[in-house]
């Protein structure tokens, strides 16, 4: 064993003398130390990575204390460039493997022998017991992993792949197990991928003692998959069929260890020693009898609710995909039922995606947008690295640069031309939707490759846009989509946008209510992996839990490990009670009723350290990283881990993955958060603060900003609360997750009002206002225009006169977006003048531009005409200039408002123009906005078939896009045509469609136009009173500055009504038409008079009809011409009525 040229020279204060062993998991060196000359095997960690060294440094403290003769003891630990390290003694002698194959198989054991054999094994268990006892195991027992000393003891080994188990855990895992271990020896359940406990090593433990009484395990075969399959499916012979005259006892002993279930087989390693001990020598002195641990339980008493998710799972597999959302109270088994859907799933062919959200700390601030999805973007990543570009074009498309943005391995998949319009240059709600959309379709194209089951934990803590993406999947019909959707929710815990997720109309609903008692005793039975215990206590725990099964735990982990339910000397139950009654074993337990009596008792038994590192941990959230909780704690690294180990035995803490430790409950984690003094809890914010910033430098730290601005502000440190909220409002705010862009810009102004007002600190309150003004503009308030008045106070006050624009500029887009067309007037004009001032040209000819518009959606058509023309010039003769983005809007509304004034050459010209600059932009999203005003024109001209054909091209590209206003406004103009055309009750679905979104989303953005053509339909196909409903909110928003349906609507009141009010209505519609120097509609009022006078049966309906039909032939508005031709021929009948 001589050093070779690639061996490092030492780790830690051990020079490397040689090489053991290589193995897939490691390097085993041999070594010595130098000062003491102690020769040990140093075994390295292969594959750590900075995430998860922390969580193996972990585990190698925690197996170091174990103390067990029959355990390899660890000496030392430690990382040597990046590589975990652990030192153990060093063994010489042989292993078990050299005692079987010392004998010929199939040969007949002496009474000498077999006592060998029992007596090793016994010993064996001693071990297993200790490491049981301590959560361990070792999921690779072997003969060649149990190494025999000099006298014939036994020793484990390797443990490479050693895991925790525990079955008090506060909740399951969603995501399956990772199959490891050799054949020969691997139970059933760790074959299948299953968690595996302490029972998955008594099942091996079998299958060696198979080995040494006869010779061979209990299933061989030519493969390995030959022998895996004997393992799940096969019967095994007992030992006595290979060797005559074995004792039966040891061959019921083999078989309950070899049973295929875990439940079947024996619990604890000192019940097989129990029964070795017939056969064995003397009883050796005990070194380490484990205190009792529980087991997961099987899957109990949920059956029927199986069985209907079974039937989705059927669905989805033919092709009818589901949305399923399981919800019940905390700690019931929503996430065991999906883990056992999931392994349904993955044995009928599925892909399995797991998802969950988080929730920091007590703050409630989730993590960042679409956080649970990001394990379905990286399994995405993967199948598209290992199936090549085709696959990857179908799949992802354009759309890999747009969602790298939430997963950044995307961005090495993007293709090499950029996407023609990228989401920063769209409207911020747009944008939104795009995402929305985009992941939509990227999850339906990676579904057509194979069944996917998406499963995704925890949605009272969803993000905005991960619901919104939920939402719009469940509004995608799924038929023909091999896909289910499951997610789980508290039912205490469900917000307003859950809500709303839940009762969407394609959603499945199942709720998990508690547990009956006679599964709830079941439940008990196999925790404690007993068939029988006692009737009173099992009573008592149906009782006390409530049928919840994490209370159940609470309730069976405070009663072992107090002492008040024991295990006697034979392995049986005992409760140290007087009396077998519920009241008697209820008084002797003196346990809480009470969940939070019982957590409160629960860390009340942890000592000191352990007390403040869970209060720390409690801190930081329900998940932990472990580095971030080392560097806010303060400790030694040796305290810190006895500590940590208290915490993981205690059933507080468990390991998360990826070096990241969590409560076993939120439950655990609020009490924990609760029992911290409030004198000390600034101070404990402070440093996780701290913490974080330490263990994440600038460019990583833009993942935690949330957390940052968290613990600031619990902290008291309100200036760097405020710094790190501002980073998280402009976070969410380029995710397009505006909600929650909203919500952190108001904390950070609200943290700013309280520090001192420098200039500098009044600037930031001016920068932040604009922002969170710019994520508000979609949904607009009042609030917000006093809010950003309030901001250009204080900039005026400072002389900050950018930002005295700034503040005018959004405030005149939220006036806009309100239907304030003259606020938003006033203020532009206001802005321009500030911005001529600053020479700040750029937002000038934008704010003219803006100004134009308002005028437009007003109804001062020549004002808005001036406007339009100059900011369009300005732009365009600008040095910077150019035909922008800002042009094309320009000219699409010069073309709308001379559509409206009949002018359709010069509307047409207009029209082309600005859908040609969008061609050379290649902005589609603005070349949607153009096409609708086209097909208003188009409709406006009576050129009704190229209108509806215009329109349908226009929804369309909106759908694909993300853009349901635009979607809205083609509704219209389509179901204006279609109404014309003949298609009445279509027409009227799609105005009905357009005004329902308006409604649902409460947009005020020039919205009079569909509510009055809704309203104008409805009256000529003789439903007045509806008509009359829809004109009156068209009038309301009309005088709220929205005036561009006004004529419309006084047009659909005096179609609806009789007598001097329909006069009154057509006098207004005609005003309305003439203060906007509209022809067009002054014809559209006459077209009206004469439908109503002709109805009323007087004589001026045949001027009103002439009249129309002139201006009209004039115009060139063929489709209204024929309406009116028609009109004055059936007026000259005698005895005829109104024609619609």
């Amino acid at each position: 064993m001589s050093r070779g040229q690639d061996e490092p020279a030492a780790f830690g204060p051990y020079r490397v003398r040689g090489t053991l062993g290589r193995g897939g998991m490691g390097i085993v060196y041999w070594g010595e130390h130098r000062d003491t000359g102690q020769e040990v095997a140093i075994k390295t960690v292969e594959a750590a990575f900075g995430q998860v060294i922390a969580s193996i440094r972990r585990e190698i403290h925690a197996l170091g204390r174990v103390r067990h003769p029959g355990i390899v003891q660890i000496l030392a630990q430690g990382v040597d460039d990046g590589r975990p390290w652990y030192a153990m003694e060093l063994l010489r002698g042989r292993t078990l493997r050299a005692l079987i194959e010392a004998r010929r198989p199939g040969e007949p054991l002496s009474h000498e022998e077999l006592a060998t054999i029992c007596g090793v094994m016994r010993r064996l268990c001693e071990a297993l017991s200790c490491l049981h006892g301590a959560e361990f195991v070792h999921r690779d027992l072997k003969p060649e992993n149990i190494f025999l000393r000099d006298d014939g003891a036994p020793v484990l080994v390797d443990f490479g792949i050693a895991a925790r188990f525990s079955g008090a855990s506060g909740r399951d895992a969603l995501e399956t197990g990772v199959v490891t271990g050799s054949p020969p020896y691997m139970s059933p359940e760790q074959i299948r991928g299953d968690l595996v406990d302490a029972r998955s090593d008594l099942y091996a433990l079998g299958c060696i003692l198979h080995e040494c009484l006869t010779g061979h395990p209990p299933f061989e075969g030519p493969t390995p998959r030959d022998v895996i399959g004997k393992h799940l499916g096969e019967v095994p012979a007992p030992p006595s069929a290979s060797v005559p005259g074995l004792p039966a006892a040891l061959d019921r002993l083999v078989l309950v260890l070899l049973a295929k279930r875990p439940q079947d087989r024996m619990g604890y390693a000192e019940d097989v020693a129990a029964a070795l001990a017939a056969f064995a020598p003397a009883e050796p002195t005990r070194r380490c009898w484990a205190e009792p641990y529980l087991y997961r339980p099987s899957f109990i008493g949920r059956h029927d609710v199986v069985w209907k998710l079974q039937a989705h799972l059927g669905a989805a597999r033919s092709g009818e995909g589901r949305s399923v959302f399981i919800g019940g109270e905390s700690g019931i088994g929503k996430t065991r039922l999906v883990a056992q859907l999931a392994s349904l799933a993955q044995r009928a062919g599925f892909t399995v995606v797991t998802g969950e959200c988080v929730a920091f700390g007590a703050h409630g601030a989730g993590a960042a947008p679409l956080h649970p999805f990001r394990p379905l973007l990286l399994a995405i990543a993967d199948h598209c690295r290992h199936t090549g570009p085709a696959e990857t074009a179908r799949i992802l498309g354009e759309r890999a640069t747009m969602l790298a943005a939430y997963e950044p391995t995307l961005a090495t998949l993007a293709p090499a031309k950029a996407a023609a319009e990228p989401l920063s240059i769209l409207p911020s709600r747009t944008a939104r939707q795009r995402v929305v959309a985009g992941l939509t379709e990227t999850l339906l194209a990676y579904a057509e490759t194979e069944p996917l089951l998406l499963a995704i934990d925890d949605l009272q803590w969803a993000d905005e846009l991960s619901l919104r993406f939920l939402r719009d999947l469940v509004f995608t019909p799924l038929v023909g989509r091999r896909m289910l959707v499951v997610g789980t929710y508290r039912t205490d815990e469900v917000g307003e946008a859950l809500a709303g997720l839940l009762a969407a109309p394609g959603a499945s609903r199942v709720e998990l209510g508690a547990l009956d008692p006679a599964s709830t005793r079941q439940v008990a039975r196999d925790m404690l992996a007993l068939p029988e215990m006692p009737q009173a206590f099992l009573d008592f725990l149906a009782d006390a839990s409530d049928g919840n099964p994490f209370f159940l735990a609470e309730y069976l982990r405070t009663a072992l490990s107090e002492g008040l339910v024991y295990r006697d000397a034979g392995g049986v139950f005992r409760i140290a009670a007087r009396g077998q009654d519920p009241s008697a074993v209820r008084a002797a337990l003196r346990l809480p009723r009470s969940l939070a009596g019982l957590l409160e008792r629960h860390l009340a038994g942890l000592d000191a350290p352990s007390q403040r590192l869970a209060r720390l941990s409690a801190t930081i959230g329900r998940e932990v990283d472990e580095e971030v909780l080392r560097r806010a704690a303060g400790l030694p690294e040796a305290t810190l881990m006895d500590a940590l180990g208290s915490l993981r035995r205690a059933y507080v803490l468990e390991d998360g993955g990826g070096g990241r430790l969590r409560f076993l409950h939120e439950k655990l984690r609020e009490r924990a958060y609760a029992e911290i003094p409030e004198d000390e809890r600034r101070d404990v914010h402070a440093r996780v603060g701290r913490a974080l910033e330490e263990v994440y430098p600038d460019e990583q730290r833009i993942d935690h900003v949330e957390a940052l601005a968290y613990h600031y502000g619990e902290s008291g440190q309100i200036e760097r609360a405020a710094h790190y909220a501002e980073e998280a409002a402009a976070k969410a705010a380029r995710a397009y997750a505006l909600d929650d862009a909203r919500r952190r810009y108001g904390d950070t102004l609200v943290w700013l009002e309280k520090i001192p007002q420098t200039e500098d600190v009044s600037r930031r309150r001016v920068s932040a206002t604009v922002r969170w003004a710019e994520a508000c503009l979609y949904e607009p308030s009042l609030r917000q225009i006093e809010v950003l008045a309030e901001a250009r106070e204080i900039a005026a006050r400072i002389g900050d006169a950018g930002g005295v624009l700034l503040c005018d500029y959004w405030a005149s887009w939220i006036a806009y977006a309100l239907g304030d067309h003259a606020g938003a007037i006033r203020i532009s004009e206001r802005a321009i003048d500030e911005a001529r001032a600053l020479g700040d040209h750029k937002l000038l000819y934008q704010l003219v531009l803006n100004l134009g518009q308002n005028y437009a959606a007003g109804g001062a058509y020549d004002e808005a005409l001036a406007s339009i023309r100059q900011g369009i010039s300005m732009k365009e003769q600008s040095p910077w200039g150019g035909r922008t983005a800002g042009c094309a809007y320009g000219y699409g509304y010069l073309g709308m408002i001379h559509g409206d004034r009949g002018e359709f050459a010069e509307a047409h010209a207009y029209l082309d123009t600005a859908l040609a600059i969008t061609a050379e932009l290649g902005r589609r999203s603005l070349e949607d906005s153009v096409l609708v005003q086209r097909a208003m024109v188009e409709g406006w001209q009576g050129a009704f078939e190229a209108c509806a054909a215009t329109a349908t091209r226009a929804r369309t590209l909106a759908e694909i896009l993300g853009a349901p206003y635009v979607a809205a406004m083609s509704n219209t103009a389509e179901g204006l045509s279609l109404f014309s055309l003949g298609k009445r009750e279509d027409g009227l679905a799609l105005l009905r469609e357009a005004v329902q979104w308006i409604e649902a989303t409460g947009t005020r953005l020039n919205v009079s136009w569909s509510y009055g053509a809704l309203a104008e339909a409805l009256a000529l196909s003789g439903r007045a009173e509806e008509a009359a409903t829809y004109a009156r909110a068209a009038l309301a928003r009309a005088e709220a500055g929205d005036r561009i349906g006004l004529s419309t609507a006084h047009r659909a009141l005096a179609l609806a009504t009789r007598g001097d009010a329909a006069r009154e209505h057509l006098d207004a519609a005609l005003d309305a038409a003439r203060q906007k120097k509209s022809p067009r509609e002054e014809a559209l009022a006459h077209l009206c008079a004469a439908r109503v006078f002709h109805d009323e049966g007087t004589p001026a309906a045949a001027q009103e009809a002439a009249a129309a039909l002139a201006a009209f032939e004039a115009m060139g508005m063929a489709g209204f011409a024929g309406e009116a031709r028609a009109l004055l021929e059936s007026i000259a009948l005698p005895g005829s009525t109104r024609a619609a």
